[in-house]
């Protein structure tokens, strides 16, 4: 999944441009779980398919998680970016120590890190629940059996 997530984080990168250099950097994260989220809406609203929906709230929870290893990093900067370089390697580079930075809160990463990672986690078990109760309406509705055994 995270190739995939990260042609939305670069394509945040230039979505975000023309609103000034904080969202440039923060377009890529931002991008990256808005994504998923208007896949939700879309079939939520328009396609009313509410398990389709599921899985793309479970798909930003995922891409939370994505996120989370990568705020840690920025004050280490050990991650490989794209481009083969470490944070450490370019200054400027890591979105996350840019941002952290810009906000003189770079002693809040692992804490950020630790808040991201646990929202995606509940996201992602609350899209579990949520395609798992679709589901069960499903199969309760259009069968008067459900694997095998009525359900009252």
């Amino acid at each position: 999944m995270h190739n995939v997530n990260l042609i939305f984080h670069e394509a945040g990168h230039v979505l975000f441009r023309p609103f000034g250099h904080f969202m440039t950097v923060l377009g890529g994260s931002l991008f990256q779980v808005l994504m998923p989220l208007i896949v939700m809406l879309v079939f939520l609203i328009k396609e009313d398919n509410p398990f389709a929906a599921s899985v793309g709230l479970w798909w930003a929870g995922q891409s939370l998680m994505d996120i989370a290893p990568y705020i840690n990093d920025a004050r280490n900067g050990q991650l490989m970016l794209l481009g083969g370089v470490t944070g450490q390697e370019t200054i400027g580079y890591h979105d996350w120590e840019t941002l952290l930075t810009m906000m003189h809160a770079m002693e809040w990463d692992h804490t950020l890190a630790d808040w991201v990672d646990s929202t995606g986690v509940i996201w992602m078990v609350l899209a579990w629940c949520w395609g798992g109760l679709v589901l069960w309406r499903y199969f309760h509705k259009s069968s008067p059996q459900c694997f095998g055994a009525r359900i009252k």
